[in-house]
């Protein structure tokens, strides 16, 4: 089994991705720009709702995914930098610097870390050269020109939003992206939409890009993760985990899957915390937000074609299958792993300490359940560091 200390610590280390604001955006003003994080979820999203298509011309859908999930891990270390031309300061780091400056990190979290596949899949983004690599960085630039369309409709005195489609709508090299290019083109810059089912669906999963997740927020973390965000790193995790899923006869990249669009009806009804911790005199009881949520699914599923939007759903929430139940497992291990890294932020916010107690009789995985006891060993000796309690007592420190 992979050992605990070097799981938490890696995902401590990409946990920053789900926090770092886009530069990009940051340089125009964007209000709450979307993190590095999101922006790898929905390429990754994007590519689930083109497997079909991509299939038919030969791309490996599911090497697609995990290349774009892992593209930009470097920027945990390095922050997202800008190319030079677009760098406003007198010191400004060159291309091949920055290049340089993310093989290293990258290769130095693939050793210390002892995961082999990230440095695989960087150094093939890199070259450029597989039809995976090609497709990835086309969805790059296609997520980040319909991000600028969306900005742009969302706060249109915003300037310089357009130049984003036209310097990266040149580079979109595939003809399988055409189609999505030219109808982003149509709506932003003709302001005429024609049916596209991708574009749509993008769109309403952008929402989750931006969409707090409830339960930091209650507690008043400031930045809290988006639900973009929190689907990234399940499926990272997922993913670094591969080895001992697959020992386990699991199919990886189906939790992968899973996890990536599990959430996706919260782009609808919002992220709604359970029943006992919902303020107001008015609650949504946990068999009404299930029935909200699948509702919001199934017309998702209907409306843009994305039939995989809803067995996701329905297996996770029945842990139909071996790997819905890892997902779920997983899914659940990413909010403590997020609790505790809240903690070490916010030490004196009691009330985290109650997501492993709480969370953990969930847990079905004894893999899943010796991660979080590795997670609990560092999150206590942290309290204990500041001479704080270890456990919660409701209305208590």
């Amino acid at each position: 089994m992979v050992a605990n200390k070097k799981f938490v610590e890696f995902q401590e280390k990409i946990g920053i991705l789900k926090h770092l604001r886009r530069t990009g955006w940051v340089m125009r003003n964007v209000p709450m720009a979307e993190t590095v994080a999101s922006h790898s979820w929905r390429m990754a999203v994007m590519a689930m709702q083109k497997e079909k298509e991509l299939v038919k011309t030969g791309v490996d859908v599911n090497h697609v995914i995990e290349m774009a999930l892992l593209h930009d891990i470097g920027e945990a270390v390095i922050g997202d930098i800008v190319p030079e031309n677009h760098q406003n300061t007198d010191k400004k780091i060159s291309n091949e610097e920055k290049k340089l400056r993310e093989q290293k990190e990258v290769y130095g979290l693939a050793s210390k870390y002892s995961f082999t596949k990230l440095k695989k899949m960087f150094d093939e983004y890199e070259k450029g050269e597989s039809l995976e690599a090609k497709v990835v960085k086309d969805l790059d630039k296609l997520d980040m020109i319909l991000q600028a369309y969306e900005y742009k409709i969302q706060y249109p005195d915003i300037s310089r939003l357009d130049e984003f489609m036209e310097y990266n709508g040149q580079n979109i090299s595939l003809p399988i992206f055409k189609k999505e290019l030219a109808e982003i083109q149509s709506r932003q810059l003709d302001n005429q939409a024609h049916d596209n089912k991708f574009i749509d669906f993008q769109i309403l999963m952008g929402n989750l890009k931006h969409l707090e997740r409830s339960g930091p927020k209650m507690y008043e973390i400031k930045d809290c993760e988006t639900v973009a965000a929190h689907c990234f790193r399940t499926a990272v995790m997922a993913l670094y985990l591969e080895k001992d899923l697959k020992s386990q006869e699991l199919d990886v990249a189906e939790i992968i899957k899973i996890a990536l669009v599990h959430d996706a009806g919260e782009a609808v009804i919002g992220d709604i915390v359970p029943e006992k911790w919902q303020k107001g005199a008015t609650k949504i009881s946990k068999a009404e937000k299930h029935k909200m949520e699948v509702r919001a699914i199934m017309e998702m599923a209907k409306d843009f074609d994305v039939p995989f939007v809803w067995k996701a759903f329905d297996d996770m929430e029945q842990r139909k299958t071996k790997e819905a139940s890892m997902a779920k497992d997983l899914e659940i291990f990413e909010s403590i792993q997020q609790a505790y890294e809240y903690i070490k932020l916010y030490p004196n916010k009691a009330i985290l300490r109650e997501y492993v107690p709480y969370h953990r009789p969930r847990i079905k995985s004894d893999l899943v359940l010796e991660l979080i006891d590795g997670v609990k060993k560092k999150q206590d000796a942290f309290l204990k560091s500041k001479n704080l309690p270890t456990s919660y007592k409701e209305g208590g420190r």
